[in-house]
């Protein structure tokens, strides 16, 4: 399945709240960082830089065993990766994660929002450039809240 900017997880079994059931979520997405690049910096576009990162969760609930326990245990993985990285600016901001991830890789169907200005998708290709092996550990501070 394709990443999107939609962080909503998925869990199996579908539709079903039974406690006494091994329940499976995951969750991918891309999303967006602000990366400090010159804290000496007096605006945003020279502060800090935009970090596109790809997120994947996966959360395994087993029911609680038997001889009087209770509740259940929950195992969590995640990993994080840089895709991209821009030059700050809001209108790249406002584009979203997976526009700007896709048109850096030359993806065919990119997941813009409906009326975006060409212009700014044009900018893309100019301001942004594909994520070296350098910018993966600046997506891991989204282990703390995703």
């Amino acid at each position: 399945m394709r990443h999107s900017d939609d962080c909503t997880p998925v869990c199996v079994p579908l539709g079903s709240d039974d406690p006494k059931v091994r329940r499976v979520c995951t969750k991918g997405c891309n999303r967006l960082l602000k990366s400090l690049k010159n804290k000496d910096a007096t605006v945003e576009s020279e502060m800090y830089d935009i970090v596109t990162c790809q997120a994947d969760k996966q959360v395994i609930c087993d029911p609680g065993g038997g001889g009087g326990e209770s509740g259940s245990s929950c195992e969590m993985s995640s990993t994080f990766k840089a895709q991209a990285v821009c030059s700050f600016s809001p209108e790249l901001w406002n584009l979203g994660a997976t526009c700007i991830t896709n048109h850096v890789e030359d993806e065919k169907y990119p997941q813009c929002p409906d009326g975006v200005s060409e212009k700014i998708v044009a900018s893309i290709k100019s301001k942004c450039r594909e994520a070296s092996e350098e910018d993966v550990q600046k997506c891991s501070r989204l282990g703390m809240s995703y």
